[in-house]
């Protein structure tokens, strides 16, 4: 016999089953036993023995009873490491009261008539065929009980005088190895059913814990009746077992109808010899009565050969965190959805061929000037076109898939309205989890006034507002370009300093509107008698100050001079009145008079007011002024186009008072 330690959950079952089994059969033995002890002394209580027959059934009833204990104690034994001692014990306990029987039935039936000595044997036999039943869960208990009860008295009939009872004895001493065979078939027949039982046991034990311990709800249906339910389904609808055990199963869900729509599913697909499983969203009622929604998939029982199904499996799963989290994303969805409706920008979406599969309506028609559901299968590149420059590059959408990243540009689009367009693209991938490409997802917005603004506010950054010539840092930009042109290439040019003369006299007596109209004229006249090449541009106040790139000589210089002082003493008609101003203009020239913008529009200031000085309305070129009425260069880098600071109000106030 194994250790309890050593053996499977099955063979320890079986080994305590068959024990107490025992137990429950030698218990009820003792009630068969313990009468045929009594009636077999009576005959023997006529003879002379009648103490010594006495003091043998007591003894006999004893041991029986004592081997009733020992049953007893197999039944009540909870330790199965006892289990095994407690065989022994019985086993022993056994062997003894048949000896007891046995040995008394030897001694005290010699003084009774043959009859009763064969009666006697008889009735040994019956004992011992009956352990044959009573013994049957203990092989050890049958093999030290039968032999002990037959062969005391089967050996001491051997040696009977009488034919009879020798042979009757012999046949006693046969039986035993017979009913040993018999017992030993009928003992693996019954081993081997227990074991059947427990593994069956075993295996659905296993089989109901996963079954309870399913994520979901399991529940088995007969005729609309639940038969069967695992722990997750108490716990889901808040019923305890016992309720839910024999209830109607439409009881758990809100549309009552539930139960007909699925078996009528499982019908037409098992008729279609199709999967009879059928999944189905629906409605569920909590024990409280709050609904909550459910997700159900049912599967008919049949037993093998059975044309009917034998019950309905239910599996159940609580889809209400799941319809939360749907909800959350429907939700977000519409908001999304709603944010990109509302954009004036295009939000739009690419396939794998670049052509649309979705732009919002809004953006389509501000943006591209086209409804949406016509972009949808057209291909970018034919909608966003422009044969001029700066179109869209087609190969931007190679780029993006290659490199990964967000991409944008900047380009033209011919709108059809006719209008060039200038549109700002963002383009970026997207990927599903596995990195597979899905399409571009991109954005185009139409920059146009915003760079029209930008544009103009570049424009008044450079040029002044009142007249539209260019203001001191275009001019001076101009300016310095030229000069690293000449630097490099050899080549000359002039710049002409001009301030007018009798201006402020006109704007104090006349008024601002009519000094600025003066001004707007003057510039006028000065872009009229200059080339295209020529800059002129207006400093503040009455100076102005015009680049003469690439002069062919001096005399060119001087007549272009001429032609400004000319052009500028022009008497002017404002608003009726006749209003004259004159011009007085310093020239410089570049490399003579000076190598940098500084210098150079500082001799050509001073030769300015040299002219103020000479009595206006004239031209003086600095080249051609006195040594001794030449500032130092110095001096003249310093001012550049600020001019002396400190003396610029005397030399003016000076300058008008000459003309």
């Amino acid at each position: 016999m194994h250790s309890q330690s050593n053996i499977s959950y099955v063979d320890r079952m079986v080994y305590l089953d068959r024990l107490l089994q025992t137990g429950q059969l030698v218990s009820t033995s003792w009630f068969i036993t313990v009468p045929l002890i009594i009636g077999m002394c009576i005959p023997m209580l006529e003879s002379n023995h009648k103490i010594s027959v006495l003091s043998w059934v007591v003894l006999a009833i004893l041991l029986a009873t004592a081997r009733v204990f020992v049953a007893i104690s197999l039944k009540r034994c909870t330790l199965e490491s006892n289990l095994q001692r407690f065989e022994v014990v019985h086993s022993v306990v056994g062997m003894v009261s048949a000896l007891a029987i046995s040995l008394g039935l030897v001694k005290f039936s010699a003084i009774l008539p043959i009859s009763w000595q064969m009666m006697y044997t008889s009735i040994s036999a019956v004992l011992a065929m009956g352990t044959a039943f009573t013994l049957l869960y203990t092989a050890m208990g049958f093999f030290f009980y039968m032999p002990s009860v037959v062969l005391p008295i089967g050996i001491a009939q051997i040696f009977h005088p009488d034919k009879a009872v020798r042979a009757l004895g012999v046949m006693s001493i046969i039986m035993v190895p017979i009913l040993a065979v018999y017992y030993l078939r009928q003992y693996k027949v019954v081993a081997k059913g227990m074991r059947v039982f427990y593994e069956n046991k075993a295996l659905f034990e296993r089989q109901k814990s996963i079954f309870d311990a399913a994520p979901n709800g399991i529940i088995v249906s007969r005729k609309g009746i639940i038969v069967n339910a695992n722990d997750y389904v108490s716990r889901m609808f808040g019923y305890e077992m016992s309720e839910i055990i024999g209830k109607n199963i439409d009881k758990l869900f809100l549309d009552s109808d539930v139960l007909h729509k699925l078996y009528s599913a499982m019908i037409k697909f098992s008729d279609d010899r199709r999967s009879n499983q059928e999944t189905m969203e629906v409605e569920a009622v909590y024990s409280d009565g709050r609904n909550f929604w459910v997700g159900v998939v049912c599967s008919p029982i049949k037993d093998l050969g059975a044309k009917e199904e034998e019950g309905i499996v239910w599996i159940i799963s609580d889809l209400t965190e799941r319809m939360i989290v749907e909800d959350r994303v429907r939700k977000q969805q519409a908001m999304y959805q709603g944010l990109v409706e509302a954009s004036k920008d295009l939000v739009f979406y690419l396939d794998n061929d670049f052509c649309f599969a979705y732009a919002n309506p809004r953006g389509s028609m501000r943006v591209l000037g086209r409804y949406s559901d016509d972009l949808i299968g057209s291909y970018v590149g034919d909608i966003i076109n422009h044969d001029g420059e700066n179109s869209f590059d087609e190969n931007v959408l190679t780029k993006v898939i290659e490199l990964g990243t967000m991409f944008e540009q900047e380009v033209n689009m011919l709108h059809p309205d006719g209008d060039v367009k200038l549109i700002k693209l963002s383009l970026s991938p997207i990927r599903s989890l596995d990195g597979a490409l899905m399409g571009i997802a991109g954005m185009a917005t139409d920059i146009t006034p915003s760079k029209e603004i930008e544009d103009h506010m570049l424009y008044l950054a450079m040029h002044d507002e009142l007249t539209g010539l260019p203001n001191r840092r275009l001019f001076t930009d101009r300016l310095q370009q030229a000069i690293r042109q000449f630097d490099r290439y050899d080549g000359e040019l002039a710049v002409l300093m001009l301030d007018l003369d009798r201006f402020k006299l006109v704007n104090d007596t006349l008024g601002h509107s009519v000094g600025d109209r003066v001004l707007e004229m003057t510039a006028y006249r000065l872009r009229s008698v200059l080339r295209a090449s020529d800059t002129v541009a207006r400093l503040g106040g009455d100076e102005f100050i015009i680049l003469l790139p690439s002069i062919l000589n001096v005399d060119h210089v001087k007549d272009v001079a001429q032609k400004v002082v000319d052009s500028v003493g022009e008497p002017l008609m404002i608003s009726g009145q006749h209003v004259q101003i004159y011009a007085s203009v310093g020239v410089s020239l570049y490399p003579r008079d000076g190598s940098t913008a500084e210098v150079l529009v500082g001799v050509a200031d001073e030769a300015m007011y040299k002219s103020k000085q000479s009595g206006c309305n004239c031209y003086t070129m600095y080249s051609e002024m006195t040594k001794d009425k030449k500032p130092k260069l110095d001096d003249v880098a310093k001012r550049g186009f600020d001019g002396d600071v400190e003396n610029f109000g005397d030399r003016k106030q000076q300058s008008e008072s000459a003309c």
